[in-house]
């Protein structure tokens, strides 16, 4: 019989409690930068990539372990088909205080309203915050002030108000 008062918690070989968890949802990306992709670039076989389904399973596991905060990464994930409506499932996990999503940025014209409302914090990928920094361009002038509604700062999250 499970004691529910001392739950299960994911230790790592270090002694560390493991409460957070980045989960990959697809290789694909809607930009062909030679920062992440090879020039002959071999993506998995679809037979090969979770479900939606078997990933929103996989995230409920994790957090009845502990896990409070999940990152969802890609390639880019917002190119994955059912990717808005998997946030959102994500993003009903009770015990989760973050949800975030690695982006290039490229969908956000389109999808940044949902994501919000769908409780997801984003950040932006750290190569296209270098790109717009060595082109002289202010990624808070150019990305995080016109979707501002879904970069929230470091420690804040869009799950917990």
């Amino acid at each position: 019989m499970t004691d529910l008062s001392n739950p299960v918690q994911l230790i790592d070989r270090f002694g560390r409690t493991v409460d957070y968890l980045r989960i990959s949802i697809t290789d694909r990306c809607d930009f062909r930068c030679v920062y992440c992709m090879a020039e002959e670039m071999t993506f998995l076989p679809r037979a090969q990539i979770l479900t939606l389904e078997e990933i929103v399973t996989l995230a409920k596991a994790f957090a009845e372990l502990g896990v409070k905060k999940i990152r969802v990464t890609g390639g880019e994930p917002l190119v994955r088909k059912g990717a808005l409506g998997l946030l959102e499932n994500i993003g009903q996990i009770e015990s989760l205080t973050e949800l975030v999503i690695t982006t290039n940025g490229s969908q956000l014209e389109t999808m940044a309203t949902a994501l919000k409302e769908a409780g997801v914090n984003a950040s932006i990928s750290a190569w296209i915050h270098w790109m717009l920094i060595n082109l002289r361009q202010s990624p808070e002038r150019v990305i995080y002030s016109k979707y501002s509604e879904v970069f929230k700062p470091p420690g804040q999250s869009a799950l917990s108000g």
